[in-house]
């Protein structure tokens, strides 16, 4: 696993949950579990902070990892655009 969730994610867990959205959330549980083990490894970070202490003049933000197409798409489209994509995602 790349990231490790921690108590944290436990944590959102509802000790009673509504039977009517078991569905939704096993799926976004699902994709949250998917995000946390294709996250991007500690040695793919460590290239992106080595390159920003190289680089004279850095930029503000960095993007490490194999969805980061998702955070650039999120700088062209609009809003809706970038729900709609979320849904369709977590639909899966």
């Amino acid at each position: 696993m790349a990231t490790h969730p921690g108590e944290r994610f436990a944590q959102l867990k509802v000790a009673a949950a509504i039977s009517d959205y078991t569905g939704q959330e096993t799926r976004a549980t699902a994709v949250y579990q998917h995000g946390q083990q294709g996250g991007a490894s500690p040695q793919a970070v460590a290239r992106v902070i080595l390159r920003i202490i190289r680089t004279p003049a850095p930029a503000r933000y960095y993007l490490a990892g194999s969805e980061k197409w998702y955070a650039r798409l999120g700088r062209i489209l609009p809003p809706s655009a970038m729900e709609s994509l979320a849904a369709r995602h977590l639909a899966r």
